[in-house]
């Protein structure tokens, strides 16, 4: 009876420290976690150059236009930075545009690069050459229904 009585004291001071032990990690958790508001900018009719067929490279330049914008108003106690730059799939058909568009610069590369190295022999070669012709005429005709 004894036994079980200190068994079931452990128990519920085991439980207790586990239970401190935690509040105690949380605390240091939120202490170290940035806080971020979020919002939403909605840039519509964004016009992309030829060479912004990367999503990359633009998150970067409007990354990089929005922090020049902000500069004259920040304020010297404002620490307040952008940490990301997202697109919206959902409501923008463009975007679908521009991730297509994406995708074929991505293949002509890749079929470029690989003709380059002389990955493929000689059939193939005339077929991918005919393949890139056809995926250029594609980035054409997506780049002028884009802009």
């Amino acid at each position: 009876m004894l036994i079980q009585i200190v068994g079931i004291l452990l128990i519920a001071l085991f439980f207790n420290k586990i239970n401190s032990i935690n509040k105690e990690y949380m605390q240091l958790k939120d202490n170290l976690t940035v806080q971020v508001s979020d919002f939403g900018i909605m840039i519509k009719d964004l016009k992309l150059d030829k060479y912004t067929q990367d999503m990359r490279i633009l998150k970067m330049k409007l990354w990089l236009y929005i922090e020049d914008l902000m500069k004259s108003k920040k304020k010297n106690d404002n620490h307040l930075h952008i940490v990301d730059i997202c697109f919206s799939l959902y409501n923008e058909p463009d975007i679908h545009l521009v991730i297509y568009m994406q995708d074929v610069q991505q293949q002509i590369n890749t079929i470029e690069e690989n003709i380059q190295k002389g990955n493929y022999d000689e059939f193939d070669q005339d077929e991918k050459k005919e393949e890139l012709k056809e995926l250029k005429k594609k980035q054409i005709n997506l780049s002028k229904r884009y802009h």
